[in-house]
């Protein structure tokens, strides 16, 4: 082997994350294209009354998914259980979630 080819290229923060961990601009566009499949479904009043009610125990919610996460990756992908974990685990993204939900619904009228 050349020296050319041992050269290891720096990792890029995106490499050296570790599960779990997302930037804030991936979590916005995850949360924004839920609230979206929400709002298109015509789910927005169930989906605020349901977030709404858990907002005070959205820890408990965002463990459930991790300890779910194997029977919901036959659904869902992996990094979207993940990623959805964590804004339910964060009572300030659940507020984003629902802000984005109400945006777009009255967008929509």
């Amino acid at each position: 082997m050349g020296s050319a080819e041992m050269v290891k290229k720096p990792e890029t923060p995106e490499e050296k994350r570790l599960p779990g961990e997302f930037s804030e601009a991936e979590i916005q566009e995850f949360i924004q294209t839920i609230a979206e499949k929400i709002v298109r479904r015509g789910m927005s009043v169930p989906a605020i009354f349901s977030l709404e009610l858990m907002k005070p125990v959205s820890l408990i919610s965002s463990a459930s998914l991790t300890v779910c996460q194997p029977l919901l990756e036959v659904l869902v992908s992996p990094q979207q259980i993940e990623k959805m974990a964590f804004v339910l685990g964060d009572r300030d993204r659940v507020e984003s979630l629902l802000v984005a939900i109400e945006t777009l619904e009255h967008k929509q009228k």
